[in-house]
């Protein structure tokens, strides 16, 4: 993300009661996957902390 933030993606999947995290930049992925809730605060932390340096103006 940090040397081309234009080419990140992030999807976020919720099925079956798995959530299925996904980052990537087009040559590396990192992926995340889990079923239990507290991971799913972990991941929600994490989203908002990424969104909110993504929104900044700050890079």
């Amino acid at each position: 993300y940090l040397n081309d933030p234009m080419a990140c993606r992030l999807c976020l999947k919720y099925r079956n009661e798995k959530l299925i995290l996904r980052l990537t930049d087009n040559r590396t992925c990192l992926q995340y996957k889990t079923k239990y809730a507290q991971d799913l605060k972990k991941a929600e932390k994490f989203m908002s902390s990424l969104l909110r340096h993504m929104a900044s103006k700050e890079a």
